[in-house]
């Protein structure tokens, strides 16, 4: 197999390499930061600082032997082992004694309020997306096997975190939320098409690609975010901890490359990844809420719907929309990710049938 990252070719054994260049560019934040706006990332720098100061006061309560016991439950079986060889199955029938030694072990991670560097390390193996070429780095993303006693502590950490979390948690999410579904997103989608066509409206449909979107997430953007929806005790100091001077190998075919740091991004695969995206994420989908633009049904706005970072906007005025896409576009400069124009897809909807096609697609670059 070969592999093509950037301008540079891979061959047979060199391929892991390839993916260690690949991902360890993506992971650092000076090779692949989009930051546009230096002087609010300097500002969210310094309030960093003044929340580091006022959570070192405010303690979270120890783990109890009820919430290792549901953590260690929910995590999945058969799932394959840690840089260290371990998996979830080991600490299942290891028996109560290791359980007591475990809780013991957390809770000091607890009282302390910091993760150690062993817990940190990431086996990264590289999953084909299923589009494109097999040959190019970037058609694969990085799926992330961190040590299962991490794992175990972000279980916990989840479940404390989880009601905050959805309390801030903007309506037109529903990626990756109980008793929801990708389903409720696209139920969006379809109630305003049945609408433009009991009014018999056109209207726009555009479906944002954002770039790596998990694996360039700034650390200290995302600290903010966590400390405004309520995260503000020993708890968001763990949380930094576990980002903080972070490594991962690649695993290929076998073979486990050197060590690369990571000094951005949420690790897919990661127990808290994908709630830690959606409070990342909030802001743009409460700007686009409160800019009152795009479609409605009666009374109730429908501009938005969102599955973690898939995100669709709805409008029926084509100067709406592009107000939508700036301030999509705006957002993702200030939070330094990117958004594609060659995969993002521009749909115009006619809703008056015809015997061909009742829907009228245009891609747009």
């Amino acid at each position: 197999m070969d592999l093509h990252v950037n301008d540079n070719l891979y061959s047979g054994d060199q391929v892991i390499e390839g993916f260690t260049e690949h991902f360890g560019n993506l992971a650092s934040a000076e090779k692949s930061s989009q930051l546009k706006d230096q002087h609010y990332h300097e500002l969210v720098e310094y309030e960093i600082k003044l929340i580091n100061d006022m959570v070192k006061s405010k303690e979270t309560p120890l783990a109890t032997q009820t919430e290792l016991k549901k953590a260690i439950k929910t995590l999945n079986r058969g799932k394959s082992a840690d840089i260290y060889g371990i998996t979830v199955e080991h600490l299942i029938y290891a028996g109560e004694k290791l359980e007591q030694l475990l809780l013991r072990l957390i809770n000091l991670v607890f009282k302390h309020g910091c993760v150690p560097d062993i817990l940190k390390k990431g086996l990264l193996t590289p999953v084909f997306k299923n589009k494109g070429d097999r040959c190019h780095a970037a058609n694969y993303r990085g799926i992330t096997v961190l040590p299962v006693v991490n794992k175990i502590i972000e279980a916990i950490i989840r479940d404390r975190i989880q009601p905050r979390v959805l309390k801030d948690q903007n309506p037109t999410q529903r990626g990756f939320t109980a008793k929801s579904s990708p389903l409720n997103a696209g139920l969006v989608v379809e109630e305003v098409y049945r609408e433009s066509v009991d009014s018999n409206q056109e209207f726009e449909l555009v479906l944002l690609d954002a770039k790596s979107a998990f694996d360039v997430v700034v650390h200290s953007h995302l600290m903010r975010r966590l400390f405004h929806c309520g995260i503000d005790d020993t708890l968001w100091r763990i949380i930094q901890s576990m980002h903080w001077q972070s490594t991962s190998a690649i695993k290929w075919e076998g073979m486990i490359a050197d060590e690369f740091p990571v000094s951005q991004g949420v690790r897919q695969g990661g127990i808290l990844s994908t709630d830690l995206y959606k409070v990342y994420v909030n802001p743009l989908l409460n700007r686009l809420q409160q800019s009152g633009l795009g479609c409605k049904i009666g009374n109730v706005l429908c501009n938005t719907t969102a599955c973690a970072d898939d995100i669709a906007l709805l409008g029926k005025r084509p100067p709406d929309m592009q107000v939508q896409i700036n301030i999509s576009a705006d957002y993702a400069g200030m939070e330094g990710y990117k958004l594609q124009p060659q995969k993002s897809v521009a749909i115009h909807i006619k809703p008056k049938p015809t015997k061909s096609n009742c829907v009228n697609q245009n891609t747009t670059s």
